[in-house]
């Protein structure tokens, strides 16, 4: 089991897609492989599409839907130019390989429109102009007016290694790293599925024979959607889409697995309520998106979740209260320890000049931006011959939660330990 946060973070970006992205790369190898690769591939690059074509519409997700698209177009695109002359095949070829990354970054940054008939229409209507200026301009008389797409302006020798014109090797470059860096930042699997998608169609033209290697690797682009689309589905429902820690029923399954010795502990925001009502529903969600990461982060191997509300859980497989004590106790100072500006309850939210300025000169109307800080409480208690159960277990730390809470807030309490872990808790808002 991986307990920590950057290696789960990167096997997330890694997986599934950069996974069938390398099985497929090692199928190419195979020699067996290509005995029986026309039909076998045909049927894989097929299977994938409808797949992900109903997975799309499941979804209402236009962006996907375009996405395969563009990669099943240009697959099409390769076979057709392998029947057309040596300088329209190449133009051909040069013109895809700069609109595909365009067209895929694109189609990653429009939100969702839903698939409506102005959204297709729209949708269709951009890559059908673009399919028939290739198809035009890759005829032997006009391909000329497309040199400047294979058009060198380094020197060749430095990209004899790829059959890709530096154009195109630019522009996926920038698309790459454009849907790398959204990757990254969103954590979103249909924006993880932009990135190794927009890799396999690069794979694809860098194979440059037209047939069955790119079609192998521009399917894998298209299965690459369709996991991304499944992995969706997993998120929405056992992660809370608010804090991204997984929910409820992500915590329910990691209950079936436990065995052997194990702690959970459960914590709760202090004076929760109170802060929204003061400062209102949007700042009490920065608090809970705030809490959460440092609950993510937390030691000792344990995996938190969003219980309900302002309640997380907290899982600490092999270990004992006492041990996963130490972990919570750093953990409640780290978030005692934030603190973040909100503003003034007071603040008028009037969108007019006389709402920032009663008179020229004069200072903002309302109250000033406030420093604050939240605190927790939290409740642990591990499973023994009195706590047999996980159902027992969490009982006991909510018990532990209460005592907590009772005795002053801001502070870590061992279910039948009879003692308290904290210090007095400090003032919950300063200046």
């Amino acid at each position: 089991m991986i307990n920590s946060a950057p290696a789960r973070t990167l096997l997330s970006f890694a997986l599934p897609g950069g996974a069938l992205l390398v099985s497929a790369l090692v199928v190419a190898q195979v020699p067996a492989a290509h005995m029986a690769a026309p039909p076998v591939v045909d049927f894989y690059l097929w299977a994938a599409l409808l797949a992900g074509l109903a997975m799309a519409w499941r979804f209402q997700s236009s962006r996907v839907l375009f996405a395969l698209a563009v990669l099943w177009l240009g697959e099409r695109a390769l076979l057709l130019l392998a029947h057309a002359s040596p300088a329209g095949a190449n133009a051909g070829y040069a013109l895809v390989a700069v609109l595909l990354p365009i067209n895929l970054v694109f189609f990653s940054v429009i939100g969702e429109c839903g698939l409506t008939l102005s959204s297709i229409g729209s949708g269709v209507g951009i890559l059908s102009i673009q399919a028939v200026v290739v198809a035009v301009l890759a005829r032997p008389e006009n391909a000329e007016f497309a040199r400047w797409a294979e058009r060198a302006y380094l020197p060749r020798g430095l990209f004899g290694w790829t059959p890709l014109p530096q154009l195109a090797l630019l522009a996926f470059a920038a698309a790459v790293a454009w849907l790398g860096m959204r990757m990254s930042i969103l954590r979103k699997p249909v924006d993880t599925g932009f990135f190794w998608s927009a890799c396999a169609a690069l794979v694809a033209l860098h194979a440059a024979a037209p047939g069955r290697a790119s079609t192998l690797y521009f399917g894998t682009g298209v299965l690459i959607f369709t996991a991304a689309l499944v992995e969706t589905s997993y998120v929405l429902a056992f992660h809370d889409e608010l804090t991204t820690l997984p929910g409820r029923r992500a915590f329910n399954q990691a209950l079936l697995g436990l065995a052997g010795r194990y702690a959970i502990a459960m914590a709760d925001v202090d004076h929760f309520k109170k802060f929204n009502d003061t400062y209102g529903h949007d700042t009490g969600d920065q608090v809970l998106r705030m809490v959460a990461g440092r609950l993510a982060r937390v030691g000792g191997g344990g995996r938190a979740y969003r219980y309900g509300g302002e309640e997380f859980a907290i899982v600490f497989p092999g270990s004992g209260a006492e041990q996963a004590s130490s972990h919570l106790q750093e953990l409640r100072q780290a978030i005692a320890d934030s603190t973040f500006m909100v503003r003034g309850p007071e603040r008028s939210q009037r969108k007019r000049p006389e709402r920032r300025y009663a008179q020229p000169g004069r200072r903002p109307v309302g109250k000033e931006r406030t420093r604050t800080h939240v605190t927790v409480s939290i409740g642990v208690a591990e499973c023994d011959a009195r706590l047999r159960t996980p159902e027992e277990v969490i009982e006991a730390a909510d018990q532990a939660l209460y005592r907590a809470k009772d005795a002053g807030r801001n502070r870590v309490e061992i279910a039948g330990a009879g003692r308290r872990v904290a210090p007095q808790p400090s003032a919950v808002v300063a200046r």
